[in-house]
């Protein structure tokens, strides 16, 4: 398809990148670059200083911008820790998150729970009927996916295990929606255990390419978004990755969820602090000119403690509020990896009525994003108490 253009109006590069510590404290690996290009000329980037909206182009000039639904108030996404304790427990014992339930539009879950049926998880899951009650209560099923992994190099091998956990999840009651790729731009050049697939950005791009072709291919009912990392990467950095993205042929993506480290001590420096809420608006402008959702995953970084956890990620709600005010994204996703260290299985999800649990933080979250009351399904059938 040719060059891409993006119209940014004035922009500067900065393509030093500040080291993501959550995910360094998981690996407990040095600091490395994830941007890596085999080329300089992905950053020769036409600038158009234009007096409207910045949208992609061809290079033809025909615009990648497309309308998108919107009711108006966000959706609420739900993702609990897999290593939380008592995560069978919310399709076991669902009255004790009967309110957080009618809240949530889509739950999400990880295609390495859903694919093993036989132990763990997956199989509580499926004994729990949680596909089917999912359904019931009127929410969408999504998965996060490893599109680009260093235990995955190629799009068409994640996308077949994708597709497999959505025949999974469907033959048990589901009633399939989206997946969200996680992180697939730093995956292609992440190192973990020495092993990496040892890819240049513009080779992540490929494979993540052909992941949502061979997806989209399948089961084009299925919407495929993108999670992608703030502040490791950039701004700019993030607009890079799109057009490399869109630049390959017949690829979108249908969301971009932003999994921001908010207590990133770069973010502790006020200098750095008092861009944020600057760079989130531009990115959200990007987005919305180019039709792409937008969404914020909501997650705690102080897993020491449940009192800590949900202070630190209401702490962070709060301020997501004051950003957006009547500007909010399409998706809020309350999710946890239980903060830096995802072994700790906070927080607890159940009850509700508890305090510091993951639903107590859907509750309370809600309370502070939304104007108006929480929806209810359509067809009344579709719930269950």
């Amino acid at each position: 398809m040719g060059t891409l253009f993006v119209a940014l109006g004035t922009l500067v590069f900065g393509l030093v990148l500040t080291p993501d510590l959550r995910a360094l404290e998981r690996r407990q690996e040095p600091s490395k670059s994830y941007f890596r290009v085999s080329s300089p000329d992905i950053f020769q980037i036409a600038l158009q200083a234009q007096n409207r909206a910045p949208i992609l182009f061809d290079d033809n000039g025909r615009s990648y911008a497309r309308a998108y639904e919107t009711t108006g108030q966000p959706r609420f996404w739900f993702s609990p820790n897999p290593n939380s304790e008592d995560y069978a427990k919310l399709f076991f014992n669902p009255a004790q998150w009967s309110t957080a339930r009618q809240k949530i539009d889509v739950f999400k879950t990880f295609e390495g729970i859903i694919n093993v049926t036989q132990e763990g998880l997956g199989k509580k899951m499926i004994e729990g009927e949680a596909y089917i009650k999912i359904n019931r209560w009127g929410m969408d099923l999504a998965m996060d996916v490893g599109a680009v992994k260093h235990h995955t190099c190629l799009g068409r091998d994640s996308a077949a295990l994708a597709l497999s956990a959505a025949r999974i999840a469907e033959a048990n009651g589901g009633r399939f929606k989206s997946i969200a790729m996680d992180w697939p731009s730093m995956g292609g050049s992440d190192i973990v255990n020495g092993e990496t697939c040892g890819y240049t950005i513009e080779e992540s791009a490929r494979e993540t390419a052909n992941f949502i072709r061979a997806v989209k291919q399948a089961r084009p009912d299925i919407e495929v978004g993108d999670i992608i990392g703030y502040p490791l990467f950039k701004v700019e950095q993030i607009i890079v990755w799109l057009s490399l993205l869109y630049n390959q042929e017949n690829v979108s993506i249908d969301f971009l969820h932003l999994d921001l480290h908010h207590t990133n001590p770069w973010l502790q420096d006020p200098k750095n602090r008092k861009n944020l809420a600057p760079d989130l608006l531009y990115l959200k402008s990007i987005l919305d000119a180019n039709g792409i959702p937008f969404g914020m995953i909501l997650w705690g970084t102080d897993g020491s403690s449940p009192e800590a956890y949900y202070n630190n990620v209401m702490r962070w709600v709060n301020e997501v509020d004051q950003i957006f005010e009547n500007n909010h994204p399409r998706d809020y996703i309350i999710q946890s990896w239980g903060g830096a260290d995802p072994t700790t299985g906070l927080p607890i999800n159940l009850p509700e009525t508890a305090p510091y649990t993951h639903t107590k933080i859907i509750n309370d979250a809600y309370a502070v994003l939304m104007t108006s009351p929480p929806r209810e399904p359509s067809d009344p059938e579709r719930r269950i108490p």
